[in-house]
């Protein structure tokens, strides 16, 4: 096999791959790029690490076919460093010889065949839709989903698609994150089978997924049965799904509201972040101290204590209710609010043992799907 590929090209090329590369693994493909050239003059290049994968195509000029898997950690570092044109050579013993100019690299590679089985990347049932609302709606759900629970379904976002609404959902037992949308989505099922889907992506998936996506193009989204394939221009990127029911998470939602209190979402957010410089403090030996707001009659307290200090936030707000005070964790607290765009949030509170839930003020400017709902719970401290 002996190919010649622009150096931006595939450069370009190989950067979503490495998302679908394994580590410290026993399978030496899975830590390769599969390069496989097809008859119009293009090359196919596949990584695939038996979870998630990725298969893009780009153009080349092929003088000899072929199909053999190249390191993907020595692949991406040579390239990098070739001052051109780069020019892959691979001989009957799998020896590649990587060249551009009078720089040149020796390389083992493997044969093509031995590349691990894809699953099917047609898919039968699908749907496609605005990357834009995409993007936001895992960027608000994301965050409170597990990446390495014991609870398979909460290690990642729970999806249902309708006809024109998207509802995902994340959870890890201290966060919980409803977002729903309204959209234009087309149905892309081949058997024209009515849009009603419910599924789960795995966390870390959706956290490559947002590395790929371009927010003014859409997504198409095709599935199997086991297995979600993602469609993004040039690029396939495809994963397996949670096997697993997701959890009825309504019912964590606290319906007994006793006080609320409305508050400009960015003065909450500094507040909690001056707070995090005490309750982080990362000194050996040192528990994490949570954060507590208090709930006055016109404002709202944010302090954090530990024993390396202490801080001390009043925020003005509007609260209705009863007085309160409760703890969280800082960093989960921050995550959720960080999650949030809007101008002013609504915190309601029952207990203070039981969960916050965080929704936007929406007003006639709000588009209707700015909604959210939040729901973080408290940690317990010796005067609660």
């Amino acid at each position: 096999m002996k190919i010649v590929f622009d150096k931006l090209t595939l450069q370009n090329a190989i950067s979503p791959l490495l998302c679908a590369i394994a580590t410290n693994t026993s399978l030496p493909s899975t830590e390769g790029i599969q390069i496989k050239t097809e008859d119009d003059g293009s090359c196919t290049l596949t990584s695939y690490d038996l979870t998630k994968g990725v298969r893009t195509k780009i153009k080349a000029e092929i003088y000899s076919g072929g199909n053999v898997i190249i390191n993907a950690a020595k692949l991406s570092q040579i390239v990098k460093v070739m001052p051109g044109d780069i020019t892959i050579d691979v001989d009957s013993n799998y020896k590649a010889k990587i060249s551009s100019g009078k720089s040149e690299f020796s390389l083992s590679v493997l044969p093509g065949e031995n590349f691990s089985p894809l699953p099917d990347l047609r898919g039968e049932r699908g749907f496609e839709i605005s990357q834009d609302i995409f993007r936001k709606m895992i960027n608000q759900t994301l965050f409170a989903a597990a990446v390495a629970d014991f609870r398979p379904q909460l290690n990642g976002v729970y999806c249902e698609i309708t006809k024109n609404k998207v509802l995902m959902v994340g959870c890890d037992s201290f966060k919980l994150a409803i977002k729903s949308a309204e959209s234009d989505i087309e149905n892309r099922s081949l058997n024209d089978e009515e849009l009603n889907f419910k599924f789960i992506i795995p966390t870390k998936t959706l956290q490559e997924l947002l590395r790929l996506m371009n927010k003014e193009k859409t997504v198409k989204v095709m599935m199997t049965i086991k297995h979600i394939i993602f469609f993004l221009e040039d690029v396939i990127f495809f994963s397996r799904l949670v096997d697993s029911d997701y959890l009825s998470y309504e019912r964590f939602i606290p319906t007994d509201i006793k006080a609320e209190c409305i508050v400009d979402r960015d003065a909450f957010l500094g507040s909690l972040e001056r707070s995090s410089l005490i309750t982080e403090d990362r000194a050996i030996g040192q528990e994490k101290s949570g954060v507590r707001l208090s709930v006055e009659a016109n404002s709202l307290i944010v302090s954090s204590t530990s024993v390396s200090g202490s801080s001390f936030d009043e925020i003005s707000s509007k609260n209705t209710g009863d007085l309160m005070k409760i703890s969280f964790n800082c960093k989960y607290l921050l995550d959720t609010i960080r999650a949030t765009e809007c101008e002013k949030l609504r915190l309601s509170f029952s207990t203070p043992l039981t969960g916050m839930t965080i929704r936007p003020v929406l007003t006639e400017e709000n588009d209707k799907n700015d909604d959210f709902t939040f729901m973080v719970t408290p940690v317990r401290t010796k005067d609660l």
